[in-house]
């Protein structure tokens, strides 16, 4: 099934459940639908030991470049894009630009930074994110 239908197809099972409740009068799952490891056809989690070998080929990791990673970021952060992809280098020298990208590009850690950005904000407690 091409990716592109399978986004369609839980897109449209969320707004039968009521929409992703991550947005305004959203009452269905946060995350939508992924995978669930049912011993059939997901036989294990893909960091389980036990898993396929397949598992443990990153061909996304290994293809993405340092242009790619740039374009990325630049994509993401306009002018403040080198800076960033600079920084993240000198503070992990060993990581490939995939791994860079990971760090980076997680977005649960901006579903807490958020908050306590605006918890900062109000300058009556202390805030981390």
């Amino acid at each position: 099934m091409p990716l592109e239908d399978l986004y369609a197809a839980s897109r449209a099972a969320a707004a039968k459940l009521g929409g992703d409740s991550r947005t305004p009068g959203g009452a269905g799952p946060a995350f939508g639908f992924r995978p669930v490891v049912d011993r059939k056809v997901v036989a294990a989690h893909p960091f389980d030991p036990s898993a396929s070998a397949v598992s443990a080929k990153r061909t996304d990791a290994d293809s993405l470049t340092s242009e790619g990673l740039f374009k990325q970021f630049n994509t993401r952060c306009g002018v403040k894009a080198q800076a960033i992809v600079d920084f993240l280098r000198s503070e992990y020298p060993w990581a490939k630009p995939f791994d860079i990208f990971s760090i980076a590009d997680n977005r649960l850690r901006e579903t807490s930074a958020a908050p306590a950005r605006r918890k900062a904000a109000l300058g009556a407690a202390p805030a981390y994110a």
